[in-house]
């Protein structure tokens, strides 16, 4: 059961060197459920989303901090600590426009940073980039290819990659940093309104949102029960 392996490979990871590692929201919980063996793929697992925290603490007492790949949480940490020991990188995600912004704005930011390669996430298909991604051979891999594309994305590199790399999706950080570098107010990272400011700044994503959340609810509920069923009858 996805429910299962979300509670064994979440985790408030502070040293993420090595592997596969992905952000879980309520939109791929849904995905996750129908893919399982996607996901066991990966080395672990970020929450990102307050609704699923709550969630993993009310049904589980798995305390767990909500985190995402900007530069209001742990994005600034992880580059800092690849700026430090000089590692190379490459990203994937965004438009021509955005890849490009963005790339001045980390080599500005991290100057140690070396960025080896970059693409949008348009102008190629996954194919294309993954060979051309390992022949590159970069430490760190960041991908921002939207939902579900980068988590499909990040396990078939991972699959064909032979170098220790660490591959992390990043959702739309690409887009959203070429904007602007904090794309979130301190405030609405300091009281869990991500979900509402995005609506606010693109309101193409409130369908998106009402039509995950309220399938995740039920869904979640209706795992857990399933699930403590199993832990019982094992008993």
């Amino acid at each position: 059961m996805f429910i299962e392996l979300l509670n064994e490979k979440v985790g408030n990871f502070t040293n993420v060197k090595y592997g596969a590692y992905t952000f879980i929201s309520p939109q791929n919980y849904i995905f996750g459920r129908k893919n399982e063996d996607l996901y066991k793929k990966y080395n672990g697992f970020f929450i990102d989303g307050i609704l699923i925290q709550i969630f993993l603490k009310l049904f589980f007492n798995i305390k767990v901090k909500r985190n995402s790949f900007d530069f209001g949480s742990i994005a600034n940490d992880f580059l800092k600590e690849a700026n430090i020991n000089n590692l190379t990188i490459s990203v994937i995600g965004g438009n021509k426009n955005d890849i490009i912004k963005f790339i001045k704005i980390i080599k500005r930011k991290y100057i140690n940073i070396k960025i080896i390669y970059y693409n949008d996430g348009y102008s190629k298909n996954n194919e294309v980039m993954i060979e051309e991604i390992i022949v590159k051979k970069p430490d760190i891999v960041i991908i921002g290819l939207g939902y579900p594309r980068q988590d499909i994305f990040a396990v078939k590199l991972k699959e064909r990659f032979k170098k220790n790399s660490c591959l992390i999706t990043c959702g739309a950080f690409i887009s959203q940093t070429a904007r602007k570098a904090e794309y979130y107010p301190r405030l609405v990272n300091k009281y869990n309104l991500r979900w509402l400011y995005r609506i606010y700044k693109e309101p193409r994503i409130f369908r998106r949102i009402l039509f995950s959340y309220i399938p995740f609810i039920v869904y979640f509920i209706h795992d857990y029960f399933i699930y403590k069923r199993k832990i019982n009858s094992e008993q």
